[in-house]
């Protein structure tokens, strides 16, 4: 703008370049986010919304209107202006996708997943030839195009674009489908890593080729394009090895604080920027160098989760959704002006899907999974989206396609990314969720299974410490016992919240949660109970418990933390911070008014197992000599908690004081148990044990480790009042829910569910078949009581 030119002298501000930029930016962010909100509800990613957004501005609606074209989306250097920019976002999201692929998840599915992948890329590469063939022969190429490309070139392009699968547009799916960590998720996240990797390195060879083919003869039969080939290479060569070791060399040796971490960061994204800077000269293409330099990058101390965390904003929401919309501007729906161009688009819609969906499908098939897993990971590996896009606008580039065929492609792309979702939510989603009807299993003769939910640092530490309570202290007994613990992380449209659920190596993860889930395996070798920790990203935590719970086929006791702090934000901080990965279901204020958060209410509505609440108010170390106070009164929904005392009780260090109805009959029963030293227990007659416990621990004085407490999954009253009153800390048991299996009728009442808004109707419907109560039946602790 010239000095002293201003609206005010009667400016157009959209003469001005950067003022034009601007407005193109904002009009783009602001209405591909609206879009985005509203195909969030059907569960659709970013890149859908992106694309439209491009479209409605484009010719194909808005730029319809000269004066719209003219004044805001001009042709010429505003577009070239946005075209550059769009592309460094590009090559800093390709270099994230590098980032994104995970060796360790290839190395434990590596036969399954090549299969999947290379029959996922032969069959429709095989199939898109065809096709090229079919659309070179019946769709004529438009007088405007610079030149009709060569045949050989459109076949093998046309033969990547259906094979090719979009890696983080279905990271995205699998995250928010909870499938991460099933079989058909890593199975289709591994096999897309191998379909990225083979893909763009096909796709540098057709834009070497095609690029050849620009500056050779007519053929482009010379030498250039062997020495393209040669240089790439040999790039790959070198990056592989003295790249990777010299980058991983250097991150050893000289970063060791957050500042050096700052320092390698830059040195990372220069080597980014010249990787793609190579590859763009020797004729590829810029994103190829960056795709590969994502892939060396160390995975140290999860650096490569800070390096996504560093750039990913400014990418994802400014830089990124330029491009996809630069490709909807590209994209002019009116260019299908005929029957033959309208049947032709729903042909490579159908041979992409055919291809793609049966390769995967007969793969997975061929590698022993069922019908359903099979179709699934080959409806997941159709999922074409951003990568697609990228790889179109290419063909665009190096006039391989014309407007017609690009925009019957990008119809394409959108087409099988939108189906996916949907079609694996009710073909495996909703199949997952009725799988809810198996029932509880019946384990070996003492077997026993617990989960923890480490919703933060200090909860960890508690549940640590009553699971190693439970479990006994003889090396040979405590390997009947199996504690795994479940740590969540928010997932959120931050690519870097993906790495995480394919983190389980501690060493991967960020500093900040790496120290914490550290400090938590030190409380537990210190207490002498190793446990396996499970990292998946959530945006339901109670359901995600649930279904880690289901899969682990429900375990004997589920330990939840209560803790007051977290109702107010009901657990949306990460783990390492104040708050932890999600709240463990704490609630109330000062008031104490309110108990239970949802999170532990939600739990007691979908879980079978035994689920026991913490509540932590200065837990000890157990492996000192502690007295645990239990109140029983015999009834039937107090049973999971006397079998946990028991187990407590085999513990040398560890003294039951129970306070009960019917001392005998308990002493009696007691004494049945082989395992069990009848001195550990001191048992007092109590005509009202819940008001007695009440009292005794109320007192400051009370010398007790804990309380334990059996109470009814609806009773809202009892752990009001003992969470409010008592000054030692509580383990409040719940009974296995008889609701979720009916042949549990022996743990737990069928009154007042409406205390927890059940519904009890639903519940008769969804869990026909019932199973056994593991807690009370299978374990050679447990009692019966009549």
């Amino acid at each position: 703008m010239a000095e002293g030119v201003s609206i005010a002298t009667g400016l157009n501000p959209l003469t001005d370049p950067v003022c034009l930029f601007i407005v193109q930016v904002l009009l783009i962010v602001i209405i591909s986010r609206a879009l985005g909100y509203l195909l969030n509800f059907v569960k659709q990613p970013p890149v859908i919304s992106e694309v439209i957004t491009g479209i409605l501005l484009g010719p194909s609606v808005l730029s319809k209107a000269t004066a719209f074209s003219v004044n805001v989306f001009p042709s010429g250097s505003s577009i070239t202006t946005l075209n550059v920019i769009a592309n460094i976002g590009l090559i800093f999201f390709m270099f994230m996708i590098g980032l994104e692929v995970d060796a360790s998840i290839l190395k434990k599915n590596l036969k399954a997943s090549m299969i999947i992948s290379l029959s996922s890329i032969i069959l429709p590469f095989a199939m898109g030839i065809g096709l090229a063939a079919t659309l070179y022969q019946f769709m004529p190429f438009h007088e405007d195009t610079v030149t009709v490309p060569n045949f050989g070139l459109f076949c093998v392009f046309v033969g990547v674009a259906i094979s090719i699968t979009a890696f983080p547009v279905l990271a995205r799916i699998l995250n928010e489908r909870n499938l991460m960590g099933t079989r058909v998720g890593i199975s289709s996240i591994a096999a897309a890593s191998v379909d990225d990797v083979i893909a763009w390195i096909l796709l540098a060879i057709v834009v070497s080729w095609g690029n050849n083919i620009k500056s050779g003869s007519d053929e482009g039969v010379n030498l250039s394009a062997l020495w393209t080939f040669l240089m790439l290479i040999g790039f790959l060569i070198f990056m592989g090895t003295v790249g990777r070791f010299g980058i991983d060399f250097l991150y050893k040796r000289f970063v060791r604080t957050e500042a050096q971490k700052h320092n390698m960061l830059v040195v990372i994204l220069i080597l980014t920027l010249v990787c793609a800077f190579f590859t763009q000269v020797i004729g590829v293409h810029s994103i190829f160098g960056a795709f590969v330099m994502g892939i060396i990058t160390p995975r140290h101390n999860g650096f490569h989760i800070h390096v996504t965390e560093s750039i990913e904003d400014f990418v994802t929401i400014i830089l990124l959704p330029l491009y996809f919309t630069y490709s909807g501007l590209r994209t002019d729906l009116s260019s299908i002006d005929s029957g033959a161009a309208g049947g032709l688009t729903v042909f490579i819609i159908f041979i992409a899907c055919l291809g793609k969906i049966g390769g995967a499908t007969l793969a997975s098939r061929f590698t022993k999974k069922s019908w359903r897993e099979s179709l699934t990971i080959g409806f997941l590996m159709n999922t074409k989206g951003l990568v697609e896009l990228i790889v179109l606008n290419i063909g665009l580039d190096i006039h391989v396609l014309d407007k017609t065929t690009f925009t019957m492609f990008v119809i394409m792309a959108l087409v099988t990314t939108f189906m996916t979702t949907p079609i694996v939510h009710f073909l495996w989603t909703k199949w997952e969720e009725r799988q809810n009807t198996v029932p509880m299993e019946t384990r070996q003769k003492g077997r026993f299974n617990i989960l923890l939910y480490i919703s933060n640092t200090r909860v960890g530490t508690a549940l640590t410490n009553i699971a190693a309570a439970i479990t006994p202290s003889d090396e040979e007994s405590k390997k009947k016992y199996r504690v795994k613990s479940l740590f969540l992380h928010p997932i959120s449209d931050r690519p870097s919240s993906y790495f995480y659920s394919t983190s389980n190596n501690i060493k991967n993860l960020p500093a900040q949660k790496r120290e914490a889930v550290e400090a938590i395996q030190n409380d537990s070798q210190e207490v002498g109970l190793p446990f396996k920790p499970i990292f998946i990203n959530s945006t339901d935590p109670a359901q995600d418990i649930s279904s880690v719970a289901k899969k682990n086929q429900w375990p004997d006791l589920i330990l939840l933390g209560y803790t007051r702090s977290e109702v107010a934000n009901e657990g949306i901080s990460s783990l390492g911070q104040s708050g932890g990965f999600f709240g463990g279901g704490g609630s109330g204020g000062s008031d104490g008014q309110a108990f239970y958060g949802k999170v532990i209410v939600k739990v007691l509505q979908t879980c079978k197992s035994c689920v026991g609440v913490v509540v932590d108010k200065g837990l000890e170390r157990f492996h000192r000599q502690h007295n645990i106070l239990f109140g029983f009164s015999g009834e039937i929904y107090e049973n999971d908690a006397l079998t946990v005392v028991i187990k407590m009780a085999r513990r040398e260090n560890i003294k039951i004081t129970v306070l009960a109805t019917n001392p005998e009959k308990l002493l009696e029963r007691i004494g049945n148990n082989p395992k069990i030293n009848i001195d550990s227990f001191n048992i007092i007659q109590s005509n009202d044990p819940y008001q007695e416990v009440l009292q005794r621990s109320s007192n400051p004085d009370a010398e007790y480790w804990c309380v334990v407490v059996g109470v009814p999954r609806e009773d809202a009253t009892k752990q009001e009042k003992l969470i409010n009153n008592t000054q030692v800390s509580l383990l409040i048991v719940h009974p296995s829910n008889s609701l979720l299996d009916p042949s549990l009728k022996s743990s737990s009442s069928y009154t007042n569910l409406s205390g927890l808004d059940y519904n009890k109707a639903a519940d008769d419907n969804n869990y026909a078949v019932g199973g056994s109560n593991k807690c009370n039946d299978e374990d050679p602790d447990a009692i019966q009581m009549e």
